[in-house]
């Protein structure tokens, strides 16, 4: 009989600002209710650019850069602190840019559901054939869309 095996595993932590802002439940539910709230206006002020996101310490923590033990020395909030270590693989994962992450989500799409549009999935490929993980799957980006088809599938559905 043969075995189920978990050969191995990572950890992925992504910096989506766009998602935040137009995916996140509570933006969703505050641009219902109250599409010109001050909270929507100073959202894009609140989120961290990505070499921020690399730079946090409990960051570079939870992929393995660190160890735990080193935040005990921190001064609490850790917020405004900088990591030493601004890397974005680390022992246990990585930390991964927006666009990147797009891309992953079109590989990992079996139903075709993610559209991206043609100079996109150019400048995806490109990134992530030098992915250590990813670069035998850039293939299954495709070609991308035209933004007109994108349009119309968004408008359609």
């Amino acid at each position: 009989m043969k075995y189920p095996v978990l050969n191995s595993a990572s950890y992925i932590l992504v910096n989506t600002p766009d998602m935040v802002i137009h995916n996140g439940t509570t933006q969703t539910t505050e641009r219902l209710s109250n599409p010109d709230s001050e909270y929507l206006r100073k959202i894009p002020s609140h989120i961290r650019k990505y070499e921020e996101v690399l730079n946090y310490i409990p960051n570079q923590v939870y992929i393995g850069n660190m160890n735990p033990s080193d935040l005990r020395d921190k001064k609490l909030p850790w917020y405004d602190l900088n990591s030493d270590t601004k890397e974005r693989y680390g022992k246990f994962g990585e930390i991964m840019p927006q666009d990147e992450f797009i891309g992953l989500l079109k590989i990992s799409d079996s139903f075709n559901l993610v559209l991206l549009e043609k100079s996109f999935t150019n400048d995806i490929k490109n990134k992530l054939s030098s992915h250590k993980l990813l670069s035998k799957d850039v293939y299954k980006l495709g070609e991308g869309n035209e933004i007109e088809k994108i349009k119309n599938e968004i408008e359609k559905n």
